[in-house]
């Protein structure tokens, strides 16, 4: 049994080692791409972000400061607006939606989000968009990861495999006894990484 679970670690790193270079691949292809260096540009003078990114921690903290006084303003001064023009309408509740949508933070996701589309990308990529937009840094995932929910009706545990856009079945395979060992986990422990997750895959500037 001990040779077994040895074996089947060794398969799951060769694999993770495969994810890896797939990843950054991936990366190094999308980043040299003139036109969506030409959309970063753009979106970095749209939201008052360095032609170089945010290059330290005193940057990035002012800048996030920034969006979120921006998004207080937008409730505080806006909602009562809103909320005394439309309060009596029947569709109150479809404008309300849409008014959040305008809230600063919810239109930068937004604007990432229509980068994934453009690009034909997994949604994993809006958080590593993100930070190479701010910071020229792109983490992401790399491999399958298990999401854990509970079913809203019973109330029973649920575990989600979330893949990649270029995962393979023998990316299913080879982790399958770790999909089998996460099911016995107890709950509430947060996201399992069935393979790796990268704080930082690679770094890159625009020139």
């Amino acid at each position: 049994m001990r040779k077994k679970t040895t074996h089947s670690k060794e398969a799951e790193n060769r694999q993770l080692e495969v994810a890896i270079r797939k990843t950054r691949q991936k990366t190094e292809l999308l980043v040299i791409q003139p036109k969506f260096r030409e959309d970063i540009t753009k979106l970095r003078v749209k939201w008052n972000v360095p032609s170089q990114g945010l290059c330290s921690d005193e940057e990035f903290d002012k800048w996030q400061n920034s969006l979120n006084q921006e998004n207080w303003k937008y409730q505080k001064i806006e909602y009562p607006k809103f909320r005394e023009q439309y309060k009596n309408d029947s569709d109150y509740a479809v404008k309300l939606k849409y008014f959040g949508m305008k809230a600063p933070n919810n239109v930068f996701q937004q604007d990432l989000a229509g980068l994934v589309k453009k690009y034909k990308l997994s949604p994993f990529w809006v958080n590593g968009l993100r930070g190479y937009l701010l910071r020229n840094t792109i983490p992401l995932s790399a491999g399958i990861v298990i999401e854990q929910s509970y079913d809203p009706l019973t109330g029973m545990p649920i575990l989600k495999l979330v893949l990649q856009e270029d995962t393979s079945i023998k990316d299913v395979t080879t982790i399958w006894n770790t999909v089998q060992a996460s099911c016995h986990l107890p709950f509430g422990i947060g996201l399992h990484l069935l393979f790796f997750f990268f704080k930082r895959v690679a770094t890159f500037h625009l020139e």
